[in-house]
């Protein structure tokens, strides 16, 4: 048996076990199953020192641990490298692989709107805003702001990738053309019931929260108040786990076979 998973805390809310079990089983892999480990931050190290004991051959990585994840792969791409943060762990040959699927994952549904953005507003500076920094980029959206409740992490992200820093406070005062929510709040959880946003959202063009449980989080539901084109992040996940199981596997699975499966069977509305 090959044993795949996903690491991150909290974990509860993941479908990725969902997901990937289901992409295993419709492509025919008896010999596959893939599972979810709750890793504290402390416990990282051993808990990786100990894959080849479980036989673990593969792996998505969330939050908290996207960037510590580099130290322990022998190999990184040039994209993981480059934004310094992977969400993907997979042996071949005995080699450990650090990938970024993310940003494959952002971009996919920002290129499928016909529509000119020119300014985006990231909320939060963890390992998933890295890979929505250069998505953005990668789409021409150069003027981007940056706002973290630990005002220290927005002020480095900035200076070392030449964006602007607006702190927590008076984030509301903008009206980006974008605005993506990276943090956690408005997960499934004990963040479920808060928003990362306390104001209107007129004049914002497109809100994109990556939270993809609940759907819809409390942001997006405040930005169909208000007319905005909404992102939800199933869409993203799906994207990004495609590319994860490519990588796993040499195989991927339809999109829209996922987010049916996902929304008639596991998804939790709310």
């Amino acid at each position: 048996m090959q044993i795949y998973g996903i690491i991150g805390h909290p974990i509860s809310h993941s479908l990725s076990p969902a997901l990937h079990n289901w992409a295993f089983k419709k492509l025919g892999y008896k010999d596959k199953v893939y599972i979810a480990w709750d890793i504290i931050p402390e416990n990282l190290e051993r808990f990786l020192q100990n894959l080849d004991i479980f036989q673990v051959k593969g792996l998505s990585v969330t939050i908290p641990h996207k960037q510590n994840i580099l130290s322990f792969a022998q190999k990184i791409s040039p994209l993981a490298q480059k934004i310094q943060a992977a969400n993907t762990l997979v042996c071949h040959n005995g080699i450990w692989l650090a990938e970024n699927t993310d940003v494959y994952g952002f971009i996919q549904p920002l290129q499928q709107l016909n529509m000119k953005l020119q300014s985006a507003l990231i909320l939060g500076a963890g390992g998933a805003s890295l890979a929505v920094i250069y998505g953005l980029k990668k789409l021409k959206i150069n003027k981007i702001y940056i706002s973290n409740r630990t005002m220290s992490k927005a002020r480095q992200l900035a200076k070392n990738l030449g964006l602007k820093e607006i702190s927590w406070e008076n984030k509301e005062k903008l009206r980006p053309d974008i605005l993506i929510n990276t943090t956690p709040l408005g997960m499934s959880g004990k963040w479920q019931n808060k928003i990362p946003w306390n104001a209107d959202l007129k004049g914002i063009k497109v809100v994109y929260d990556i939270i993809y449980n609940p759907n819809p989080t409390l942001l997006l539901k405040q930005a169909k108040k208000f007319n905005c084109t909404t992102i939800s992040g199933l869409e993203m996940f799906i994207y990004q786990a495609q590319q994860q199981f490519k990588l796993f596997t040499g195989q991927t699975f339809s999109f829209y076979d996922a987010l049916n499966y996902l929304n008639t069977n596991t998804f939790q509305r709310k």
